[in-house]
């Protein structure tokens, strides 16, 4: 049959055109397409962080590696209520506190002979924060920009404290360690990315941190892979993983 006028050219339009179902179709692939996509370039970028980070680390073993050096072995560490100098100029602003782990976020306030901060801390930062300049850490004002790797509190008191046989002055126990003291270097977490914000989502068991182990190795652990933490006899905090190790420095986190 031959349509011929104007209802065959309408027919022939009608055949031409995309129908609803193809159009919905059409609109769920491309859909699809741009979330493989999404998740793809997520990958990338959270891999590409990891890769920035894993330098950054071997950036901050260097300078825990000047620090040991310049002082007969010993691991960063200050009193209670020592000051702390927050400025690398003589004379600058101090900061003190009567936490004994201030350290654990505050250990740039020791570097800034072996490893001044303004010129390193970029690199001891999440690498979302870095690009921005001359950053800000403590400051007067009460700027803070802690860095992204953590100490591990293990280094700020004698092992004794995570032993579990101790009784006494727990004050006795908050004392430098030295870094003959340290039986297993490789598996013992000096400092490790207690942040990982590039992840824009709350961690889970699967994904990696990096961590610098004592004997200045940097790689990349999941928290499934560390050992459980114990109580320390200094204060009642919760254990923390890499924090709490058993033994302290004499201990094994991995």
């Amino acid at each position: 049959m031959v349509f011929r006028g104007s209802i065959g050219r309408a027919l022939a339009r009608r055949r031409r055109a995309f129908s609803l179902i193809e159009v919905l179709v059409s609109i769920g692939v491309v859909g699809v397409l741009m979330a493989l996509l999404l998740v793809s370039l997520g990958k990338a970028r959270q891999g590409a962080s990891s890769t920035v980070m894993l330098s950054n680390g071997r950036s901050a073993a260097i300078a825990f590696d000047a620090y040991n050096t310049s002082y007969r072995e010993a691991f960063p560490w200050s009193a209670v209520w020592q000051p702390l100098r927050v400025s690398p100029e003589r004379g600058g602003p101090f900061v003190s506190s009567d936490d004994p782990w201030i350290l654990t976020t505050l250990w740039p306030a020791l570097m800034h002979e072996s490893a001044p901060w303004p010129e390193n801390y970029e690199s001891w930062i999440d690498p979302t924060k870095a690009g921005r300049g001359r950053l800000p850490w403590l400051q007067e004002s009460g700027g803070w920009l802690p860095p992204s790797f953590r100490y591990s509190r293990s280094f700020l008191a004698r092992p004794e404290a995570w032993s579990g046989d101790w009784a006494g002055d727990e004050e006795r126990l908050l004392a430098p360690t030295r870094s003959y003291e340290v039986l297993f270097p490789s598996s013992k977490a000096l400092l490790f990315d207690g942040e990982r914000s590039y992840l824009r989502r709350a961690p889970v068991p699967g994904d990696a941190r990096v961590v610098v182990t004592t004997d200045a190795s940097v790689s990349l652990h999941t928290d499934a892979e560390v050992l459980p933490p114990v109580q320390n006899a200094v204060n009642a905090a919760l254990p923390a993983p890499l924090h709490d190790t058993k033994d302290g420095v004499r201990g094994r986190d991995f």
